[in-house]
């Protein structure tokens, strides 16, 4: 009998545990689709603080108006990408530059092939996502949002060593 209590409340602790510190998953999503863009552009639209973007390529218009009005809103806009993508002709680093967003080209050898943004200390979203048409339309993609501060801060500290790195 002793056993069988000690055995539930062992399961009833770790059940609690992880239920009281597990994150919120508030999407997974698998475009291509045609407004597989939207839950992306509703985050960047609620953000209060910030939206650091670590980003291999980013030419949908969608997404730069997004973050042009979050920073014309007060919110402090950073964005990481590829030097080699940044340089396409579709890239919108520049109209984001254009409107006092501070955008960073990586000095990397290799990719900048990361497809992350963090979201206010509380929001991640990653996945092989790119903020492009194709990415939107044509490829087989992926991306989930998290709500958890704990994971938003190890991905906001990956983020600030890469801006770091790339200056």
């Amino acid at each position: 009998m002793k056993r069988e209590i000690s055995a539930c409340l062992t399961v009833f602790v770790v059940l609690f545990t992880i239920n009281a510190f597990a994150a919120d998953i508030l999407g997974v999503y698998f475009p291509p689709y045609k407004d597989s863009y939207l839950p992306i552009i509703k985050l960047y639209d609620s953000a209060e603080k910030y939206i650091h973007l670590a980003i291999y390529s980013l030419t949908k218009d969608e997404f730069a108006d997004a973050l042009i009005t979050a920073h014309k809103r007060g919110v402090e806009v950073k964005v990481l990408i590829d030097k080699a993508q940044a340089g396409n002709q579709h890239a919108d680093d520049e109209s984001l530059e254009n409107e006092g967003i501070e955008v960073r080209r990586d000095k990397a050898s290799g990719l900048m092939y990361n497809k992350f943004a963090v979201i206010d200390d509380l929001i991640v979203y990653t996945g092989s996502y790119n903020h492009t048409k194709g990415g939107t339309e044509d490829n087989d993609e992926n991306y989930i949002i998290i709500k958890d501060v704990g994971i938003a801060h190890i991905y906001e500290a990956q983020f600030q060593k890469l801006w770091e790195k790339h200056k």
